[in-house]
């Protein structure tokens, strides 16, 4: 997205920009990316974390742990 440091958006022109690959938010009149593209969204960190917790729940008790 590209704008001029002199130009504000308003509300309603940031509610009509399309949407695409990266996310945008509303922050004192500009449109700022969510995500740094270094950054690793936390939605996709919960998902992985669920699923990892869920794997484990049904698949740990049937292994057995030796100490």
């Amino acid at each position: 997205m590209v704008q001029s440091s002199n130009q504000c958006l308003t509300l309603e022109e940031f509610l009509a920009l399309p949407e695409g690959d990266i996310t945008y938010e509303f922050v004192n009149g500009e449109a700022v990316p969510k995500y740094k593209d270094n950054e690793m969204s936390p939605k996709f960190f919960m998902v992985r974390l669920l699923v990892l917790y869920l794997y484990y729940c049904l698949h740990g008790h049937k292994q057995k742990v030796e100490l």
